[in-house]
């Protein structure tokens, strides 16, 4: 079926002001939320409050990126969807990710990892790109390293 959303400044003030937990919300990641409740700020609510007498300390913390907290705190978004749809990133990014059916013995999660970053210097190749880097990440549960003997 079709799903119509709607949310202005007020419904958003009415229905998120007092979510929780704040880093739930775009933008602000664990150690804005830290930062935020050292200031006794633990929602949208108490931000925007708080923005009303204390801007300044915002911006101490936070720098230009207060700017943000504070508009998005009264439900204010500055970025249009117009502008959105037709930005236009400078830089390519290529990912490639794999997430494995069960736990992997040490070298059997060795040989993927390399058919991964071999096919990602391949598919460079084929698009004639360069690169500074290559970032690597690789996440693991501990249900896999006590399942598996071999790590």
């Amino acid at each position: 079926g079709l799903c119509i959303g709607y949310l202005d400044e007020m419904l958003y003030r009415r229905k998120l002001w007092q979510h929780t937990p704040i880093n739930d919300f775009w933008r602000i990641g664990k150690g804005y939320a830290t930062k935020l409740k050292s200031i006794g700020i633990n929602n949208m609510g108490d931000l925007a409050r708080y923005s009303l007498n204390n801007e300044d300390k915002l911006y101490q913390i936070f720098g230009v990126n207060a700017e943000l907290l504070i508009d998005h705190a009264w439900g204010f978004e500055s970025c249009t969807m117009q502008a959105i749809k037709e930005y236009k990133s400078k830089h390519i990014s290529k990912v490639m990710a794999k997430v494995l059916p069960k736990p992997y013995s040490f070298k059997k999660a060795r040989n993927m990892l390399k058919e991964i970053v071999d096919h990602m210097v391949l598919e460079l190749i084929e698009q004639n790109l360069t690169c500074n880097q290559i970032v690597l990440d690789v996440q693991y549960d501990k249900e896999s390293l006590e399942k598996v003997q071999s790590y």
